[in-house]
């Protein structure tokens, strides 16, 4: 504390001699006045050096969540939406093809890599909007095995100039554990895209399976290489084969929420048991997707090809199913399901139709014989004796007998 105890001129001050103690002691007042005699009172107790600067406050150091104030937040502009693939990946987030075994989820995420490294239009009949360096890390098959399907696929589309795409192929990378080194890489590289074949080939022994765990790995991917690079990583996802716990459902989605919190996009595989018919679906936030659409995968392009609609219209499926028993006698309904195009309960449903007796002749012009009203489709021998096999009934033998087995009011 400061108190005032004797005021003086200015000019008189200024005249006068001051030794440096009696400057200390000079203090300048608002109006111009010169205070020259002043007390310091100290607490009790406590000695200062008046000479000594006063002592400030210490500076907080910066915060590390220092936020963004409502008035800033609205004068940003944000920048458009960028995709990979337009309606099916986007950039800078992470991502999943998810399919059981041998839905030919690898095939894809080699074609995505491949044409965005290599200037590729299109995938799934979407537009590539996205290319750049990749980075593709596969741990999921022989070194053998990865490198002769990637040989193959390039060699097939002319993929064989220099590309800006890395390969490693089983090098034992483990997440989290070497984040820093696949960012090095991909800031390096400045890679727009990693993928990661498969998912939990990547995770130390430490690291459980259930989906909390593995959550926790996909949200330090984002953090650590989505965020901060843009680049976009792509994990190919085995879905779990059906049981009573899952209910059968192999389109899983994301799986938990957990894994749902990290995953921002997903293209989701579902193969025909036994055939090259694969249903696949795209969605996610901020993209557009698209809903579950049968394809057929080309074993010469190792490519899908999307079945066009007419080849499924359910107008035509009986009449397809026909003609597939017509040429394949004795065929069972899992065959028939697996062969015909069309959904498995669609076909179902026609079976049992084309197995039964109509109630009207005239309801289905050109399949039914108005005149003699008969099953098109019976049951005859087979390989097991539980299963459904069936026949055009002019095929069956003396042994057949209508696949219904009832009669017409059946």
């Amino acid at each position: 504390m400061i108190r005032l105890l004797r005021e003086t001129d200015p000019s008189a001050v200024a005249s006068q001699p001051a030794t440096m103690d009696e400057l200390s002691r000079q203090i300048v007042l608002g109006d111009g006045r010169v205070a020259t005699s002043i007390a310091i009172v100290e607490p009790e107790g406590a000695k200062r050096n008046l000479l000594e600067p006063p002592r400030l406050a210490p500076v907080p150091p910066p915060s590390k969540f220092p936020g963004l104030a409502h008035e800033e937040a609205l004068r940003l502009e944000l920048p458009p939406i960028k995709h990979l693939v337009r309606g099916a990946a986007q950039q800078g987030s992470v991502g999943t093809l998810t399919g059981l075994p041998e839905s030919f989820k690898s095939f894809l995420a080699m074609e995505i890599a491949l044409k965005v490294a290599g200037g590729g239009a299109n995938v799934l009949g979407l537009d590539v909007e996205t290319h750049g360096p990749v980075g593709y890390w596969w741990q999921d098959d022989s070194r053998e095995n990865e490198l002769g399907r990637l040989k193959q696929y390039a060699l097939q589309h002319g993929y064989t100039d220099g590309l800006p795409l890395l390969w490693h192929l089983n090098e034992d990378l483990r997440l989290p554990d070497h984040l820093e080194d696949l960012r090095a890489e991909v800031e390096r590289e400045r890679q727009v895209l990693v993928v990661l074949d498969s998912l939990y080939n990547f995770l130390p022994a430490r690291i459980g399976l259930k989906d909390e765990e593995v959550a926790q790995v996909l949200d330090r991917v984002k953090s650590h290489i989505c965020d901060p690079t843009g680049c976009a990583v792509a994990f190919v996802d085995h879905a779990p084969w059906p049981s009573e716990s899952n209910r059968g459902n192999q389109m899983r989605g994301y799986g938990s929420v957990f894994k749902a919190a990290a995953i921002r996009w997903g293209i989701y595989l579902q193969r025909k048991r036994g055939s090259e018919e694969v249903f696949i679906e795209a969605r996610g936030n901020n993209v557009v997707g698209f809903k579950k659409s049968l394809f057929t995968f080309d074993e010469q392009a190792l490519e899908f090809r999307a079945v066009a609609q007419e080849e499924i219209a359910e107008a035509d499926l009986e009449q397809r199913i026909i003609d597939y028993v017509r040429t394949h006698p004795g065929a069972s309904q899992t065959e028939i399901e697996a062969q015909v195009k069309g959904r498995a309960t669609r076909i179902r449903e026609a079976l049992n139709r084309l197995s039964k007796v109509p109630r009207d002749a005239d309801a289905r012009p050109g399949l039914w014989d108005a005149v003699e009203l008969a099953p098109i489709l019976v049951l005859g021998p087979g390989t097991a004796t539980d299963g459904k096999y069936y026949f055009l009934r002019d095929q069956a033998g003396s042994d057949s007998v209508p696949a219904s087995g009832t009669d017409r009011d059946g």
